[in-house]
């Protein structure tokens, strides 16, 4: 495993990216995500001083740990910066059509660019 060493690293921050965008996609856990990362550098901390060698098993599994929470919290913040609230009222959206729109099933699907709107908070 020495030679594949990059992955006890990669593995965790994956693993944390899918689980997020799987499981948590429509929560918004940032806060108790920050508070994770925070209790887990501390501890990192803390263990990189006073534990002995034979507990170093407990500093990796930290390690992954943190780097699993790491990868939830980007996937959380990315996430959050899609993040449309569409207003149930009715309002005037203007924008500029980009390609020629495709039908999908009951709707039609397109790419615009954002010219403004009347009345509420616009994203594409």
């Amino acid at each position: 495993m020495k030679l594949y060493s990059i992955l006890r690293l990669t593995i965790p921050l994956v693993a944390g990216i899918f689980l997020s965008d799987t499981c948590f996609r429509s929560l918004n856990l940032l806060s108790v995500h920050f508070g994770v990362m925070a209790v887990l550098f501390v501890a990192l901390l803390w263990m990189l001083r006073t534990c002995a060698y034979r507990y170093r098993w407990l500093f990796g599994g930290t390690v992954s740990l943190f780097l699993l929470v790491l990868g939830s919290t980007v996937t959380q913040i990315q996430w959050d910066k899609i993040n449309c609230d569409w207003s149930s009222e009715k309002k005037v959206y203007r924008g500029v059509v980009q390609e020629t729109p495709v039908e999908k099933g009951e709707s039609h699907g397109m790419q615009s660019k954002d010219r403004g709107q009347t009345g509420a908070a616009f994203c594409l």
